[in-house]
């Protein structure tokens, strides 16, 4: 089933990927919930605030060509 999430869960599950990190660790850093994945995936939700400042986290923090290797 589909949720209003995924294409925010499946940005941060990429992003995630390529920095060797798990997604939530990459939302622990960004806004201090490590649970916030498991969470819209289980069907909770969050604010567009919230989405925009991981975002922000990840534009901020690219993945460098080590990681990427």
């Amino acid at each position: 089933m589909s949720t209003p999430y995924d294409t925010f869960i499946g940005e941060v599950e990429s992003y995630s990927a390529l920095v060797n990190l798990k997604p939530s660790t990459v939302t622990q850093r960004a806004v201090s919930q490590s649970q916030l994945i498991e969470r819209l995936k289980g069907g909770g939700d969050t604010s567009l605030t919230t989405m925009k400042r991981v975002r922000d986290y990840m534009a901020a923090t690219p993945p460098s060509q080590k990681d990427a290797s």
